[in-house]
């Protein structure tokens, strides 16, 4: 470490000029090294000591007691080879190897480990005076996984031959789960790691089939041994609170783990299919903030949103199918509306993020808390502003119509195709159409785009002349500056060519004439889409063709995801 680094601490105040000293002298005295000093003599901590350092090299950081061994890592660098560089494997990802070292910067370290692996290489910082320890439990834990899989996969090889059913032995094998345990971990690491939404494990037949959803896609890599599966079962239904002997009815859990010290928070349910038991595990990052001016909105938009939200009553909708952002959308209005002067209660089910300063209410079926029944009580709590997670049925609807009516601000979701038909949905809920024209403020439609890795995207020639012209006329926007690019494919995005979603809109505000024309007997969705395209609200394929004339998607993942707008 540099005499630089400590200097810092001294002009920012961490330390002062005597202890200042008293470091310089141990190091002259000893030689020991200057983090040692740091945490040997208490002058900092070594969570202080790491920010600091992060801050220093630029380089993130990691604290070791948090370390969740990954099995790919641990297995692509040689025992020996980590303790003579001191370094801790810390992931796989695709093409690239996460490592935690004590200097970042030694290009020697990062060169061999490279060389070493075939791998692109990360660096994360840890503290130097505990890799050799750590080390030492990280390859004992590679050493047992391996002996404990082959001994439980011996036990049940001869627990079948004998004519015993797995089920039988459940005690038995639990106990000595621990390669189960590492499995599961690795599975869960990984998902995270590789910023999926969803991790599928899926029983077909032969194999087991492992998925992860990334940017809305699913990608398969390789599952785990058929027969260690019904022991990964068990241990997910451990963690997640579940019945274990359970096997014939879905169930649903939820597991909260810290992953590389996040919080996260992975929603799990598993259904009994023909081949066994499926799981599905949503992976929930915890949020401290949402921000409304960095959800994707354009300027527009953007403007009308904020016009919108600042009404003291009425219902706001976003609509769109399973995965489109919705609850982002809506968590983004909600934290910039959340202030001490307005009492804010959500509906939920499940609560997929907690919010400060809000109160978040969980529907439970199973117990009789309906959303009917939630929503009754919510009334009798003077909200200012109400979030339903979902507007299901004619007794909510009814319900969220009377709040909107009785001077409270109402967020909701729906499930139709476009923000025009949404009105459509709420009639045919059994809400009178002039109580839809009265309470209705705007309805969002939304959906989300794969983003264009901005290292490897290259330029579409495909897209020129008239056909650049007819996406420039349809998106109200110049030629001028505009590129239109499709996706290619590096390391930086496991070769898929895109990294990230972001989210497009159609905003249909209820201005008076559609108010006015809302109630009237021959109204129809269709017409409310004419009307829109006439004052030029933009479709959601218009939304997308704008992000794609901006270079931030391609015009076949805009195709993809979005309808051509049929009017009338």
């Amino acid at each position: 470490m540099e005499v630089n680094f400590v200097t810092n601490l001294l002009e920012e105040g961490l330390i002062d000029q005597d202890i200042y000293q008293k470091i310089l002298d141990i190091h002259r005295d000893t030689g020991a090294g200057f983090h040692t000093i740091l945490l040997n003599n208490f002058i900092l901590s070594e969570s202080v000591l790491l920010e600091k350092l992060e801050d220093y090299y630029e380089t993130p950081g990691i604290m070791l007691d948090e370390l969740e061994i990954d099995i790919e890592a641990i297995e692509a660098v040689p025992e020996k080879a980590a303790r003579d560089l001191q370094i801790i494997p810390l992931f796989v990802l695709g093409n690239t190897i996460g490592i935690g070292v004590e200097d970042p910067f030694n290009v020697d370290t990062l060169d061999y480990v490279k060389v070493l692996t075939g791998l692109k290489v990360q660096p994360f910082l840890c503290l130097g005076s505990g890799i050799l320890h750590k080390l030492d439990e990280v390859y004992a834990v590679k050493d047992s996984i391996q002996k404990a899989i082959q001994t439980i996969s011996d036990d049940k090889r001869n627990m079948e031959a004998a004519g015993e059913y797995l089920d039988d032995i459940q005690v038995r094998v639990e106990e000595s789960s621990a390669p189960v345990v590492q499995l599961v971990n690795h599975i869960l690491h990984q998902g995270f790691v590789m910023g999926a939404s969803d991790i599928h494990l899926e029983p077909l037949g032969n194999r087991i089939a492992l998925r992860y959803r990334i940017d809305g896609i699913l990608h398969e890599f390789p599952g785990p041994p058929k027969i260690l599966y019904s022991s990964i079962i068990s241990r997910i239904k451990i963690l997640s609170d579940m019945d274990l002997a359970e096997r014939r009815h879905p169930q649903d859990g939820r597991i909260n783990k810290i992953v590389y010290g996040q919080q996260i928070d992975f929603r799990v349910s598993i259904i009994p299919f023909i081949y066994g038991e499926g799981i599905v595990i949503r992976i929930l990052v915890k949020k401290s903030r949402f921000n409304l001016s960095e959800i994707g909105f354009e300027e527009d938009d953007y403007l009308k949103i904020m016009k919108t939200i600042t009404r003291p009553f009425g219902l706001i909708l976003v609509t769109g199918p399973t995965g489109s952002g919705k609850s982002t959308s809506l968590f983004a209005i909600l934290s910039h509306l959340n202030s001490p002067e307005k009492k804010i209660i959500t509906l939920e089910d499940p609560v997929e993020h907690r919010l400060d300063g809000i109160m978040q209410l969980q529907a439970r079926e199973d117990i009789g808390l309906t959303y009917t029944l939630g929503l009754k009580s919510v009334l009798r709590h003077d909200p200012d502003i109400v979030m339903l997670g979902e507007i299901r049925d004619k007794q909510s609807a009814d319900i969220t119509i009377r709040l909107a009516l009785t001077g409270h601000l109402v967020l909701s979701t729906l499930h139709t195709n476009d923000a025009s038909t949404s009105i459509d949905r709420l009639i045919e809920m059994g809400v009178p159409p002039y109580l839809v024209s009265e309470t209705l403020i705007a309805a969002l439609a939304q959906r989300l785009l794969r983003q264009l890795c901005d290292k490897c995207k290259k330029s579409d020639e495909t897209m020129t002349g008239d056909k650049l012209k007819e996406l420039i006329s349809k998106s109200y926007n110049s030629s001028e500056a505009f590129s239109i690019y499709k996706p290619a494919g590096c390391e930086d995005c496991n070769n898929f060519g895109y990294k990230g979603r972001m989210a497009i809109y159609e905003i249909m505000m209820n201005d008076w004439d559609l108010k006015t024309a809302i109630p009237i007997k021959d109204f129809s969705s269709s017409s409310v889409r004419t009307y829109l395209r006439s004052t030029k609200v933009r479709s959601l394929r218009e939304s997308g063709f704008l992000k794609a004339l901006q270079g931030l998607t391609s015009i076949e993942e805009v195709y993809a995801n979005t309808v051509e707008d049929v009017t009338m």
